[in-house]
C-alpha cells in the first residue's frame, strides 16, 4: 500500500509540475501574443486575453499543491508562537490544533469549490469573449483543493506520528 500510495504521490507531483509549467507558459504566450496584437499588428485578440488571468490563477492551485507535498514544511507559514515557546511538545500540539483547523478550512471550501465548478457545468458558463468553458478552470481549481485537502491530512498524520515518537523516547529515558 505504502509503495502505491508513493507512486501516486510521485505521479500526482510529476502532473502538477508539469501543468504548472504549463499554465505559466501559457499565460506567458498569451500575453506576448496580445500585446504583439494590439501594440504592434493593431489588432483585436477577440477576448482571447481573458485566458492570461485564468492560466496564473490555475498555476497559483497548482503551485500549492506542490507546496502541500512537502511533509516538514506544508504551506508557506510564520511561525510567531515558536520564538515564545521553546517547548517541542506544546508548539507540535498547537500546530497540530492549527492543521486540524486548516483542514476543515479546507474541505469546506473544496464543498464549495464542487458546488461552483458543478453549477458551471450544469449552467454550461463559458468564457464572454470567446466562449470557452469555465468549468476547465474552475475544475482545476477543484481538482487542487482536494489535493491540497488530502496531503494536508497526510502532513497532520506526519506530525501526529511524530509527537507519539518523540512522546515514546521522552518515556524511554
Amino acid at each position: 500500500m505504502k509503495k502505491l500510495l508513493g507512486g501516486l504521490d510521485r505521479a500526482i507531483g510529476f502532473v502538477a509540475l508539469n501543468l504548472g509549467g504549463i499554465y505559466t507558459a501559457a499565460a506567458f504566450l498569451l500575453v506576448l501574443f496580445t500585446v504583439i496584437c494590439r501594440y504592434v499588428l493593431h489588432v483585436n485578440t477577440g477576448g482571447i486575453d481573458e485566458f492570461t488571468t485564468y492560466f496564473v490563477v490555475c498555476s497559483v492551485w497548482v503551485g500549492a499543491v506542490l507546496c502541500s507535498r512537502d511533509l516538514n514544511s506544508g504551506q508557506i507559514k510564520i511561525d510567531l508562537l515558536a520564538s515564545i515557546i521553546k517547548n517541542h511538545t506544546v508548539m507540535t500540539v498547537i500546530n497540530i490544533v492549527w492543521q486540524i483547523i486548516a483542514i476543515a478550512a479546507s474541505a469546506v471550501y473544496f464543498k464549495i469549490a464542487y458546488d461552483y465548478f458543478h453549477y458551471q457545468l450544469v449552467k454550461g458558463s463559458v468564457l464572454s469573449g470567446i466562449r470557452f468553458p469555465m468549468a476547465v478552470f474552475s475544475g482545476t481549481m477543484t481538482m487542487c483543493v482536494a489535493l491540497i485537502t488530502i496531503y494536508e491530512v497526510r502532513r497532520l498524520v506526519f506530525m501526529v506520528r511524530s509527537l507519539c515518537k518523540s512522546s515514546d523516547k521522552e518515556d524511554d529515558k
